[in-house]
Protein backbone atom coordinates (compact mmCIF):
# COMPACT_ATOMS: atom_id res chain seq x y z
CA UNK A 1 0.00 0.00 0.00
CA UNK A 2 1.27 3.43 -1.03
CA UNK A 3 1.62 6.05 1.54
CA UNK A 4 -1.19 8.00 0.94
CA UNK A 5 -2.76 8.06 4.67
CA UNK A 6 -5.55 6.65 2.62
CA UNK A 7 -5.60 3.12 4.11
CA UNK A 8 -7.85 1.58 7.03
CA UNK A 9 -6.72 -1.41 8.99
CA UNK A 10 -10.06 -3.87 9.94
CA UNK A 11 -9.53 -6.22 12.36
CA UNK A 12 -11.86 -8.93 13.26
CA UNK A 13 -12.78 -12.47 14.68
CA UNK A 14 -15.96 -13.03 12.15
CA UNK A 15 -16.02 -14.84 8.48
CA UNK A 16 -15.92 -12.68 5.33
CA UNK A 17 -19.42 -14.55 4.76
CA UNK A 18 -20.49 -15.67 1.04
CA UNK A 19 -23.87 -16.51 2.66
CA UNK A 20 -25.86 -15.09 5.85
CA UNK A 21 -25.15 -11.78 7.15
CA UNK A 22 -23.69 -9.04 4.71
CA UNK A 23 -23.34 -6.08 6.80
CA UNK A 24 -19.31 -6.43 6.99
CA UNK A 25 -18.97 -6.91 3.33
CA UNK A 26 -21.37 -4.00 2.81
CA UNK A 27 -18.97 -1.58 5.46
CA UNK A 28 -15.62 -2.61 3.88
CA UNK A 29 -17.32 -2.01 0.01
CA UNK A 30 -18.63 1.57 1.21
CA UNK A 31 -14.71 2.53 2.31
CA UNK A 32 -13.51 0.99 -0.50
CA UNK A 33 -16.03 3.08 -2.83
CA UNK A 34 -14.75 6.04 -0.97
CA UNK A 35 -11.20 5.33 -1.67
CA UNK A 36 -9.84 4.12 0.74
CA UNK A 37 -7.67 0.71 0.96
CA UNK A 38 -8.36 -1.94 3.22
CA UNK A 39 -6.14 -4.70 4.65
CA UNK A 40 -9.12 -7.01 6.21
CA UNK A 41 -7.47 -9.32 9.17
CA UNK A 42 -10.22 -11.99 9.88
CA UNK A 43 -10.12 -15.54 12.19
CA UNK A 44 -13.44 -16.43 11.17
CA UNK A 45 -14.12 -19.39 9.49
CA UNK A 46 -17.87 -20.28 7.43
CA UNK A 47 -18.05 -23.92 6.51
CA UNK A 48 -20.54 -22.45 3.49
CA UNK A 49 -18.04 -20.56 2.22
CA UNK A 50 -16.10 -16.84 2.29
CA UNK A 51 -15.95 -14.86 0.04
CA UNK A 52 -13.34 -12.28 -1.38
CA UNK A 53 -12.69 -9.09 -3.05
CA UNK A 54 -11.12 -8.99 -6.74
CA UNK A 55 -10.39 -5.35 -6.01
CA UNK A 56 -6.64 -3.62 -6.21
CA UNK A 57 -7.74 -1.69 -2.56
CA UNK A 58 -8.37 -4.89 -0.77
CA UNK A 59 -6.00 -6.55 1.00
CA UNK A 60 -7.83 -9.94 2.73
CA UNK A 61 -5.84 -11.98 4.84
CA UNK A 62 -6.99 -15.05 7.55
CA UNK A 63 -5.45 -15.38 10.68
CA UNK A 64 -5.53 -18.92 12.84
CA UNK A 65 -7.21 -17.79 16.09
CA UNK A 66 -6.10 -20.33 19.01
CA UNK A 67 -9.41 -19.53 20.87
CA UNK A 68 -11.48 -20.84 18.17
CA UNK A 69 -9.21 -23.44 17.18
CA UNK A 70 -9.87 -24.95 20.92
CA UNK A 71 -13.68 -24.20 20.92
CA UNK A 72 -14.16 -26.32 17.92
CA UNK A 73 -12.70 -29.30 18.87
CA UNK A 74 -15.06 -29.12 21.98
CA UNK A 75 -18.10 -28.68 19.70
CA UNK A 76 -16.82 -31.47 17.83
CA UNK A 77 -20.26 -33.19 18.91
CA UNK A 78 -23.57 -32.50 17.18
CA UNK A 79 -25.85 -30.23 19.35
CA UNK A 80 -28.70 -32.29 20.32
CA UNK A 81 -31.87 -29.76 21.90
CA UNK A 82 -35.28 -31.56 23.42
CA UNK A 83 -37.59 -28.86 21.98
CA UNK A 84 -40.17 -30.81 23.45
CA UNK A 85 -39.01 -29.42 27.01
CA UNK A 86 -38.60 -25.58 25.85
CA UNK A 87 -41.81 -23.38 25.52
CA UNK A 88 -42.46 -20.84 24.23
CA UNK A 89 -42.89 -18.45 26.27
CA UNK A 90 -38.82 -19.39 27.83
CA UNK A 91 -36.21 -17.68 26.74
CA UNK A 92 -33.38 -19.07 25.98
CA UNK A 93 -30.97 -16.21 26.09
CA UNK A 94 -32.05 -15.41 30.09
CA UNK A 95 -28.82 -14.90 31.50
CA UNK A 96 -30.67 -13.05 35.04
CA UNK A 97 -28.54 -15.69 37.21
CA UNK A 98 -25.41 -17.00 38.16
CA UNK A 99 -23.93 -19.83 36.74
CA UNK A 100 -20.80 -20.70 37.97
CA UNK A 101 -20.05 -23.41 35.48
CA UNK A 102 -21.01 -20.82 32.74
CA UNK A 103 -18.41 -18.21 34.20
CA UNK A 104 -15.52 -20.32 34.35
CA UNK A 105 -15.78 -21.36 30.53
CA UNK A 106 -16.23 -18.07 29.57
CA UNK A 107 -13.15 -16.43 31.54
CA UNK A 108 -11.38 -19.20 29.71
CA UNK A 109 -12.43 -18.50 26.61
CA UNK A 110 -11.49 -14.69 26.83
CA UNK A 111 -8.34 -15.78 28.38
CA UNK A 112 -8.01 -17.56 24.87
CA UNK A 113 -8.84 -14.11 22.87
CA UNK A 114 -6.48 -11.51 24.94
CA UNK A 115 -3.71 -14.53 23.78
CA UNK A 116 -4.96 -14.33 20.10
CA UNK A 117 -4.55 -10.68 20.50
CA UNK A 118 -1.35 -10.61 21.56
CA UNK A 119 -0.48 -13.25 19.01
CA UNK A 120 -1.94 -11.12 16.56
CA UNK A 121 -0.39 -7.44 17.46
CA UNK A 122 3.23 -9.45 17.26
CA UNK A 123 2.49 -10.83 13.97
CA UNK A 124 1.13 -6.83 12.75
CA UNK A 125 4.21 -5.50 14.37
CA UNK A 126 6.55 -7.62 12.46
CA UNK A 127 5.16 -7.94 9.33
CA UNK A 128 3.44 -5.10 8.84
CA UNK A 129 5.52 -2.70 10.64
CA UNK A 130 6.25 -0.41 7.88
CA UNK A 131 3.01 -0.60 6.45
CA UNK A 132 1.27 0.99 9.81
CA UNK A 133 2.43 4.16 9.59
CA UNK A 134 0.66 4.04 6.17
CA UNK A 135 -2.66 3.52 8.31
CA UNK A 136 -5.17 5.97 9.05
CA UNK A 137 -7.46 3.95 11.10
CA UNK A 138 -7.94 0.56 12.86
CA UNK A 139 -11.40 -0.63 12.76
CA UNK A 140 -11.85 -3.24 15.40
CA UNK A 141 -15.11 -4.97 14.15
CA UNK A 142 -17.11 -6.31 16.71
CA UNK A 143 -15.50 -7.56 19.87
CA UNK A 144 -12.61 -10.22 19.30
CA UNK A 145 -9.83 -8.00 18.69
CA UNK A 146 -10.19 -4.98 20.89
CA UNK A 147 -7.24 -4.98 22.29
CA UNK A 148 -4.95 -5.37 19.38
CA UNK A 149 -7.11 -2.85 17.83
CA UNK A 150 -6.39 -0.61 20.81
CA UNK A 151 -2.47 -0.92 21.32
CA UNK A 152 -2.31 -0.68 17.61
CA UNK A 153 -4.44 3.03 17.27
CA UNK A 154 -2.31 4.20 20.85
CA UNK A 155 1.11 2.69 19.74
CA UNK A 156 0.97 4.35 15.97
CA UNK A 157 -1.17 7.48 16.64
CA UNK A 158 -3.57 5.87 14.51
CA UNK A 159 -7.91 6.74 14.80
CA UNK A 160 -9.76 3.75 16.11
CA UNK A 161 -12.94 2.98 15.36
CA UNK A 162 -15.08 0.23 17.11
CA UNK A 163 -18.34 -1.18 14.78
CA UNK A 164 -20.87 -3.34 16.55
CA UNK A 165 -23.87 -5.41 14.73
CA UNK A 166 -25.30 -4.76 17.99
CA UNK A 167 -24.69 -6.51 21.20
CA UNK A 168 -26.19 -10.00 23.07
CA UNK A 169 -25.41 -8.02 26.94
CA UNK A 170 -28.88 -7.36 26.69
CA UNK A 171 -29.26 -11.19 27.90
CA UNK A 172 -28.16 -10.74 31.30
CA UNK A 173 -31.22 -7.77 31.69
CA UNK A 174 -29.15 -4.79 32.58
CA UNK A 175 -27.27 -6.61 35.31
CA UNK A 176 -23.34 -5.25 35.16
CA UNK A 177 -22.06 -8.24 37.54
CA UNK A 178 -23.55 -10.77 35.14
CA UNK A 179 -22.39 -9.46 31.78
CA UNK A 180 -18.84 -9.48 33.33
CA UNK A 181 -19.29 -12.82 35.07
CA UNK A 182 -20.93 -14.51 31.52
CA UNK A 183 -19.95 -12.32 28.84
CA UNK A 184 -16.10 -10.84 29.54
CA UNK A 185 -15.47 -10.82 25.24
CA UNK A 186 -18.13 -9.19 24.96
CA UNK A 187 -18.05 -6.39 27.99
CA UNK A 188 -14.97 -5.39 27.77
CA UNK A 189 -15.10 -5.87 23.67
CA UNK A 190 -16.92 -2.26 23.68
CA UNK A 191 -14.66 0.40 24.81
CA UNK A 192 -13.81 3.59 24.59
CA UNK A 193 -12.61 4.66 21.08
CA UNK A 194 -12.35 7.61 18.83
CA UNK A 195 -15.84 6.77 17.30
CA UNK A 196 -18.39 3.75 18.43
CA UNK A 197 -21.00 2.69 15.19
CA UNK A 198 -23.13 0.48 17.51
CA UNK A 199 -25.85 -0.70 14.72
CA UNK A 200 -29.64 -0.22 16.39
CA UNK A 201 -30.72 -3.75 15.92
CA UNK A 202 -33.28 -3.70 19.00
CA UNK A 203 -30.43 -4.89 21.45
CA UNK A 204 -29.92 -1.28 23.47
CA UNK A 205 -26.25 -1.07 22.07
CA UNK A 206 -26.29 2.83 23.08
CA UNK A 207 -26.91 2.40 26.37
CA UNK A 208 -24.08 -0.31 26.52
CA UNK A 209 -21.78 1.53 24.58
CA UNK A 210 -22.09 4.28 27.51
CA UNK A 211 -22.15 1.92 29.96
CA UNK A 212 -19.11 1.20 28.72
CA UNK A 213 -17.35 4.91 28.69
CA UNK A 214 -18.10 5.64 24.74
CA UNK A 215 -18.63 9.43 24.47
CA UNK A 216 -18.82 8.95 20.41
CA UNK A 217 -21.46 7.01 19.34
CA UNK A 218 -23.20 6.56 16.24
CA UNK A 219 -26.89 4.67 16.95
CA UNK A 220 -28.55 3.73 13.81
CA UNK A 221 -30.40 0.97 12.24
CA UNK A 222 -29.20 -0.97 9.26
CA UNK A 223 -30.50 0.64 5.60
CA UNK A 224 -31.91 -1.71 3.21
CA UNK A 225 -29.20 -2.78 -0.19
CA UNK A 226 -31.77 -1.89 -2.90
CA UNK A 227 -29.05 -1.32 -5.56
CA UNK A 228 -28.22 -5.71 -4.56
CA UNK A 229 -31.81 -6.10 -5.30
CA UNK A 230 -32.75 -4.17 -8.28
CA UNK A 231 -32.96 -7.49 -10.35
CA UNK A 232 -33.35 -10.30 -8.10
CA UNK A 233 -37.00 -9.93 -7.38
CA UNK A 234 -37.47 -13.67 -9.34
CA UNK A 235 -38.22 -16.57 -6.98
CA UNK A 236 -35.26 -19.40 -7.60
CA UNK A 237 -36.82 -21.71 -10.47
CA UNK A 238 -36.54 -24.62 -7.48
CA UNK A 239 -39.38 -22.63 -5.44
CA UNK A 240 -41.15 -21.53 -8.31
CA UNK A 241 -44.40 -24.30 -7.49
CA UNK A 242 -44.36 -23.71 -3.96
CA UNK A 243 -44.86 -20.46 -4.18
CA UNK A 244 -47.57 -20.67 -6.74
CA UNK A 245 -49.22 -23.74 -5.13
CA UNK A 246 -49.48 -22.11 -1.63
CA UNK A 247 -49.21 -19.08 0.84
CA UNK A 248 -45.63 -18.88 2.01
CA UNK A 249 -44.67 -17.66 5.25
CA UNK A 250 -40.85 -16.97 5.69
CA UNK A 251 -38.91 -17.37 8.26
CA UNK A 252 -35.21 -15.34 7.32
CA UNK A 253 -32.97 -16.44 10.14
CA UNK A 254 -29.01 -17.32 10.95
CA UNK A 255 -26.59 -19.92 12.60
CA UNK A 256 -27.89 -18.42 15.97
CA UNK A 257 -30.04 -20.79 18.28
CA UNK A 258 -31.82 -17.24 20.27
CA UNK A 259 -33.90 -16.99 16.33
CA UNK A 260 -35.88 -19.41 17.98
CA UNK A 261 -37.69 -21.27 15.19
CA UNK A 262 -38.92 -23.96 17.54
CA UNK A 263 -41.63 -21.37 18.52
CA UNK A 264 -43.17 -21.14 14.46
CA UNK A 265 -43.06 -25.22 14.06
CA UNK A 266 -44.82 -24.94 18.26
CA UNK A 267 -47.53 -22.89 16.59
CA UNK A 268 -48.47 -25.32 14.06
CA UNK A 269 -49.22 -27.79 16.11
CA UNK A 270 -52.58 -25.45 16.65
CA UNK A 271 -53.34 -25.05 12.98
CA UNK A 272 -56.13 -26.90 11.63
CA UNK A 273 -55.60 -28.85 8.69
CA UNK A 274 -57.33 -26.82 6.21
CA UNK A 275 -54.91 -23.87 7.14
CA UNK A 276 -51.53 -26.31 6.63
CA UNK A 277 -53.03 -27.38 3.75
CA UNK A 278 -52.89 -24.01 2.25
CA UNK A 279 -49.32 -22.94 3.48
CA UNK A 280 -45.79 -23.49 3.54
CA UNK A 281 -43.27 -22.01 5.90
CA UNK A 282 -39.58 -21.59 5.29
CA UNK A 283 -37.13 -21.08 7.27
CA UNK A 284 -33.38 -20.77 6.68
CA UNK A 285 -31.97 -21.19 9.87
CA UNK A 286 -28.91 -23.57 10.08
CA UNK A 287 -27.36 -23.13 13.62
CA UNK A 288 -27.79 -25.57 16.83
CA UNK A 289 -29.96 -28.14 16.91
CA UNK A 290 -31.39 -27.73 13.50
CA UNK A 291 -31.04 -31.68 13.57
CA UNK A 292 -33.29 -31.49 16.21
CA UNK A 293 -36.02 -29.07 15.39
CA UNK A 294 -36.20 -31.43 12.06
CA UNK A 295 -37.01 -33.92 14.12
CA UNK A 296 -39.27 -31.97 16.15
CA UNK A 297 -41.44 -31.23 12.93
CA UNK A 298 -42.19 -34.95 13.00
CA UNK A 299 -43.10 -35.64 16.53
CA UNK A 300 -45.34 -32.65 16.40
CA UNK A 301 -47.07 -33.72 12.68
CA UNK A 302 -46.08 -30.70 10.58
CA UNK A 303 -42.98 -32.03 8.24
CA UNK A 304 -44.80 -30.90 5.57
CA UNK A 305 -45.86 -27.62 6.34
CA UNK A 306 -41.80 -26.73 7.09
CA UNK A 307 -39.33 -26.46 4.68
CA UNK A 308 -35.24 -25.96 5.60
CA UNK A 309 -32.81 -24.44 3.53
CA UNK A 310 -29.43 -22.65 4.31
CA UNK A 311 -28.06 -22.50 0.76
CA UNK A 312 -29.38 -19.74 -0.41
CA UNK A 313 -27.26 -16.50 -0.84
CA UNK A 314 -28.70 -13.15 0.23
CA UNK A 315 -30.06 -12.01 -3.10
CA UNK A 316 -32.22 -15.64 -3.26
CA UNK A 317 -33.38 -14.82 0.40
CA UNK A 318 -34.48 -11.16 -0.50
CA UNK A 319 -36.04 -12.37 -3.61
CA UNK A 320 -38.07 -15.01 -1.58
CA UNK A 321 -39.19 -12.35 1.22
CA UNK A 322 -40.45 -10.03 -1.55
CA UNK A 323 -42.75 -12.58 -3.12
CA UNK A 324 -43.55 -14.30 0.84
CA UNK A 325 -47.49 -13.91 1.97
CA UNK A 326 -45.82 -13.13 5.18
CA UNK A 327 -42.38 -12.84 7.35
CA UNK A 328 -42.17 -14.53 10.47
CA UNK A 329 -39.67 -13.69 13.24
CA UNK A 330 -39.90 -14.60 16.16
CA UNK A 331 -36.27 -14.17 18.16
CA UNK A 332 -35.13 -13.91 21.54
CA UNK A 333 -33.55 -10.35 22.04
CA UNK A 334 -34.76 -8.89 19.59
CA UNK A 335 -36.34 -8.85 16.48
CA UNK A 336 -35.31 -5.63 14.44
CA UNK A 337 -32.57 -7.04 12.18
CA UNK A 338 -31.99 -7.31 7.96
CA UNK A 339 -35.39 -9.71 7.49
CA UNK A 340 -37.85 -7.48 9.67
CA UNK A 341 -36.26 -3.61 7.71
CA UNK A 342 -36.19 -5.40 3.95
CA UNK A 343 -40.14 -6.67 4.99
CA UNK A 344 -41.15 -2.48 5.89
CA UNK A 345 -38.92 -1.26 3.09
CA UNK A 346 -40.86 -3.75 0.81
CA UNK A 347 -44.12 -3.71 1.97
CA UNK A 348 -44.25 -7.51 2.78
CA UNK A 349 -46.61 -8.20 6.15
CA UNK A 350 -45.10 -8.93 9.38
CA UNK A 351 -45.62 -11.52 12.64
CA UNK A 352 -43.70 -10.80 15.31
CA UNK A 353 -43.33 -9.93 18.88
CA UNK A 354 -44.50 -7.61 21.01
CA UNK A 355 -40.87 -7.76 22.70
CA UNK A 356 -40.26 -3.60 22.60
CA UNK A 357 -37.68 -4.06 19.89
CA UNK A 358 -39.83 -3.04 17.49
CA UNK A 359 -41.88 -0.08 18.86
CA UNK A 360 -40.84 3.12 16.98
CA UNK A 361 -40.61 0.80 13.72
CA UNK A 362 -43.99 -1.24 13.87
CA UNK A 363 -47.33 -1.28 15.09
CA UNK A 364 -49.32 -3.97 16.06
CA UNK A 365 -53.29 -5.06 13.89
CA UNK A 366 -52.04 -1.52 11.86
CA UNK A 367 -49.22 -2.42 9.50
CA UNK A 368 -47.95 -5.90 11.27
CA UNK A 369 -49.34 -8.45 14.18
CA UNK A 370 -46.93 -8.34 17.42
CA UNK A 371 -47.76 -10.91 19.72
CA UNK A 372 -46.76 -11.05 23.61
CA UNK A 373 -44.35 -13.84 24.92
CA UNK A 374 -46.71 -15.66 27.11
CA UNK A 375 -48.42 -18.75 27.71
CA UNK A 376 -50.64 -18.34 25.32
CA UNK A 377 -48.25 -17.27 22.76
CA UNK A 378 -48.50 -20.88 20.56
CA UNK A 379 -52.29 -20.15 20.28
CA UNK A 380 -52.04 -16.33 19.56
CA UNK A 381 -49.52 -17.29 17.20
CA UNK A 382 -51.63 -19.61 15.15
CA UNK A 383 -54.13 -17.72 15.58
CA UNK A 384 -52.07 -14.68 13.61
CA UNK A 385 -51.44 -17.26 10.78
CA UNK A 386 -54.86 -18.72 10.35
CA UNK A 387 -55.82 -14.34 10.31
CA UNK A 388 -52.96 -13.34 7.96
CA UNK A 389 -54.63 -16.84 5.41
CA UNK A 390 -58.12 -16.46 5.40
CA UNK A 391 -59.06 -12.80 6.75
CA UNK A 392 -58.46 -11.31 3.57
CA UNK A 393 -59.97 -8.13 4.60
CA UNK A 394 -57.34 -7.85 7.93
CA UNK A 395 -54.22 -9.14 5.79
CA UNK A 396 -55.16 -6.45 2.94
CA UNK A 397 -55.61 -3.65 5.71
CA UNK A 398 -52.12 -4.70 7.21
CA UNK A 399 -50.53 -4.88 3.67
CA UNK A 400 -51.70 -1.55 2.53
CA UNK A 401 -50.30 0.23 5.67
CA UNK A 402 -46.91 -1.75 5.77
CA UNK A 403 -46.59 -0.28 2.20
CA UNK A 404 -47.23 3.21 3.83
CA UNK A 405 -44.33 2.40 6.57
CA UNK A 406 -41.37 5.24 5.60
CA UNK A 407 -39.69 3.99 8.86
CA UNK A 408 -36.60 2.45 6.84
CA UNK A 409 -34.24 3.63 4.69
CA UNK A 410 -31.72 2.66 1.79
CA UNK A 411 -28.50 1.19 2.63
CA UNK A 412 -26.88 4.40 0.32
CA UNK A 413 -29.09 6.62 2.37
CA UNK A 414 -27.58 4.84 5.90
CA UNK A 415 -23.88 4.97 5.08
CA UNK A 416 -24.17 8.39 3.41
CA UNK A 417 -24.32 9.56 7.53
CA UNK A 418 -22.19 6.79 8.71
CA UNK A 419 -19.23 7.74 6.38
CA UNK A 420 -19.72 11.44 7.37
CA UNK A 421 -19.22 10.50 11.09
CA UNK A 422 -15.99 8.12 10.06
CA UNK A 423 -14.72 11.31 8.35
CA UNK A 424 -15.46 13.98 10.94
CA UNK A 425 -12.90 11.61 12.90
CA UNK A 426 -10.76 11.15 10.16
CA UNK A 427 -10.03 14.71 9.64
CA UNK A 428 -9.77 15.40 13.30
CA UNK A 429 -13.21 17.30 13.27
CA UNK A 430 -14.27 15.12 16.87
Amino acid sequence: MKSNNQSILVLTGLPFRMHGNQSMFRFIQMLINKRYKICLISSGKDCRGEKNLNNDSFIYKNFFAINFFIMGLLKKNKVNIDWRKIKSSDSITDDKQFNLKKTIISWFKFFLQIIDNLILFFYILIFQNIKLFNYKAVVSYEYYYFLTSKIISYLFFMKHINKFQGTYLKACNDNEYLMIAHYPHLYYGINNSDLNIMVNDGTNGKYYSSLRGCRNIFFEPHGVSILDYLDQNNIPECFSKLFSENKVFFNMASGSSWKRIDRIIRASKFLDEKILNQIKIITTYFGPGLDSLIEYCDYLGVSNTFIFTNSLNHLECNSLLRNSHALISTNDLSNLGNPILESIYYGIPIISLNDQSLDSFLTSDVDSKLIDINHDFDKNLALAIQQFTEDEDYYSKIKNAIKKNKTVNSLEYQQQNEYLEIQKILNGVK
